[in-house]
């Protein structure tokens, strides 16, 4: 009996193969306009929901980052339908992954030991002030670009930065360095602006 069953459910398989087809999804290869043109939009979105998801997160499905995520993968899709729908996701949500950051680097940093300090606001404006052994003051106005770089207007060129607990590094064209969070003031001979 057990044998007839399996056979019956397996008959429609054998029957139609595009319907077999239908239920496997390619996205390794899916263009944006595939992804656009597809009736498993939904069922794509709640896939790429988990696939973005952090493996310490709680398993919730949320609906309304589910349409945030489509409708931001859409718009993107729209204006490249060439691209690769895995690269795509990849672009939409950096976006997000930025902001994560910016929200959690925005403070005040100081180099340990020295009179080196790093501020992020939160709109993304940053300044770096630096006293030199001789109290030469070194300083640059910067700007956050997501989804990790502080960009600065002189001196440093582009940093990129990793946040870990109560600290940032910024790695760049002079090296690596780790900054603690600071909630003292700035040396009064940095400039305020």
């Amino acid at each position: 009996m057990r044998v007839v069953c399996a056979a019956l459910a397996a008959c429609p398989l054998l029957v139609s193969p595009a319907l077999a087809a239908d239920d496997i999804l390619p996205l390794a290869g899916m263009t944006c306009q595939q992804f656009l043109d597809s009736s498993k939009a939904d069922t794509i979105l709640t896939w790429m929901m988990g696939y973005e998801q952090d493996a310490d997160q709680p398993a919730v499905l949320d609906l309304g980052k589910r349409r945030e995520l489509g409708d931001k993968l859409r718009a993107y899709c729209k204006q490249n339908p060439k691209h690769a729908v895995m690269s795509a996701l990849d672009n939409v949500t950096d976006e997000q992954d930025g902001a994560d950051l910016l929200k959690s680097i925005a403070g005040t940093w100081r180099f340990p030991d020295r009179d080196v300090w790093v501020v992020v606001n939160a709109d993304g404006s940053a300044k770096q002030c630096r006293i030199a052994p001789d109290r030469t003051v070194i300083f640059s106005k910067g700007k956050f670009q997501a989804p990790d770089t502080l960009a600065w207007d002189q001196v440093w060129g582009e940093d990129k930065v990793a946040h870990n607990k109560d600290a940032i590094t910024l790695t760049g064209k002079f090296g690596s360095f780790t900054y603690k969070s600071d909630s003292g003031p700035l040396a009064a001979t940095c400039p305020s602006g």
